[in-house]
């Protein structure tokens, strides 16, 4: 059986302005585009390798596309599903994955790419390393009834995955309308916040009619249309459904980025087109623990601030990094998923959102107070002079004690220097710094603080306790 070509473009910047001004672009070189997420697009080729002569002629037409609007350096990925066209255009300068080796190309792939790329469950990707299935190739190995059987609707899910099967079609036209709610608007809504309002409105709208249904929406239509008929069409996809707060702000990005191009009109009508659906799943509900009344009033709250205050709203995300202060960031609580108990339990788990490499990072325990902002000290031996960092990473006398303004306090024990060289091919942005842990005792009680150098200075910029 053929499977439709499709192909993913990524832009090389996590950029939503960007992205949607690359989509508007290449709306000229096959409709029906989806956001995949704020980095990539998909296309299905079907129609434009026909159209012009071939699948390396339309990589090279998306490029120039891209070029043409100011998008450089985009990578094209080629493939026979979605997972595949998405890791080909996360290869350096993308690739074309022929139809005859689609099933080996994915085959070789670890089944980390199911998480990164597919959004499947982290703990269904580690119980399947666990199991010694590391690569696709080894899960389509395994019989498709074992996998549902061990993992339910999820086995299913990993068999059609790593077997080079998509979990819905790709469309390059309209499939027969599943659900269809619009507004129309007497007095065109000018702010973007307004707008957003208004199509959160209607994603609540959607999901209250499929959900008598036991269906959750997983390919969308939204379009935003002007007194003046200008509009902004976009097709959305995630395998597994969108709750409301999920599509809501996908709206909020595409609205947001459209507004920007000096509309000359208020928007007048919203309408959102449910493309294709799927069974929702049943959750099993535990006997302590589950969400009551609390629960459902805190995220009614959170809904409403967002409603008024938009990305001001904020929620922890660990970041990683070499800087303790830089290591978890807030983030918009409108732009995450807070009601799955998973999807925060990633978020905020080191090594969940962002691969697990060493980034030079802090070792072991972190300090649990961050100073903010880092407050100036001084380092120095038993002498009283004041003791630096050389250039061969090494102290230029035993530190003895720490001056913190007008107390002086004795260095019981110390750990380091750990140099940290940053972007030092970058004249502008390049930083060189050294770490020191120390343990000093004030007021007859230990403290540990971690301490950096820079410039031959010393700041205090976090605390242990």
């Amino acid at each position: 059986m053929s499977r439709t070509r499709v192909a993913v473009v990524v832009s090389p910047r996590d950029d939503g302005r960007e992205l949607h001004r690359l989509a508007q672009a290449l709306d000229g070189v096959t409709p029906m585009i989806e956001v995949v997420d704020e980095r990539a697009l998909l296309l299905a080729m079907h129609g434009p390798t026909r159209y012009f002569g071939g699948e390396q002629a339309v990589v090279e037409r998306i490029v120039a596309v891209a070029e043409s609007v100011g998008v450089c350096d985009v990578c094209v990925g080629v493939g026979s599903s979605r997972l595949a066209a998405r890791v080909a255009a996360d290869h350096e300068g993308g690739c074309i994955v022929p139809a005859s080796r689609h099933r080996d190309f994915l085959a070789a792939l670890p089944v980390s790419v199911l998480q990164n790329h597919a959004h499947v469950d982290p703990d269904v990707v580690s119980l399947l390393f666990r199991l010694g299935l590391g690569t696709l190739g080894a899960v389509a190995g395994v019989e498709r009834s074992v996998l549902a059987d061990r993992f339910g609707p999820n086995g299913d899910d990993v068999y059609a995955l790593a077997t080079g099967d998509d979990l819905h079609p790709v469309c390059a036209e309209p499939l027969p309308t599943q659900c269809f709610v619009e507004a129309h608007h007497d007095t065109a809504l000018n702010d973007a916040s307004a707008v957003v309002f208004a199509a959160s409105l209607l994603a609540d709208e959607m999901v209250g009619q499929l959900e008598p249904r036991g269906l959750v929406a997983c390919r969308v239509i939204a379009v935003f249309t002007t007194e003046h008929d200008e509009s902004c069409s976009r097709v959305w996809y995630h395998p597994h459904g969108f709750t409301a707060p999920m599509l809501t702000e996908r709206l909020r990005w595409q609205v947001e980025k459209w507004l920007d191009d000096s509309l000359t009109a208020g928007v007048a009508h919203v309408s959102i087109d449910v493309q294709t659906v799927e069974a929702r799943h049943a959750t099993q509900l535990g006997l302590w623990g589950e969400h009551g009344e609390a629960d459902r009033a805190a995220w009614a709250a959170v809904a409403r601030l967002v409603a008024i205050a938009g990305d001001a709203v904020r929620v922890p995300e660990w970041r990683g990094g070499r800087d303790p202060m830089n290591q978890f960031a807030l983030v918009p609580a409108g732009r995450v998923e807070i009601r799955d108990p998973a999807a925060a339990r990633q978020r905020v788990t080191p090594g969940e959102v962002h691969p697990r490499t060493w980034t030079g990072e802090i070792a072991g325990i972190v300090p649990t107070v961050p100073v903010d902002p880092r407050r100036s000290v001084d380092v120095v031996d038993a002498d009283g002079q004041r003791v630096v960092v050389t250039g061969r990473h090494m102290f230029s006398s035993q530190p003895e004690f720490v001056v913190d303004g007008v107390r002086r306090h004795r260095v019981i024990a110390c750990f380091g220097p750990w140099p940290v060289e940053e972007r030092w091919w970058d004249a502008t942005r390049r930083r060189r710094i050294a770490r020191m842990q120390c343990l000093v005792d004030i007021d007859n009680r230990q403290s540990g603080w971690l301490l950096v150098s820079e410039n031959r200075s010393w700041w205090v910029v976090g605390v242990y306790d």
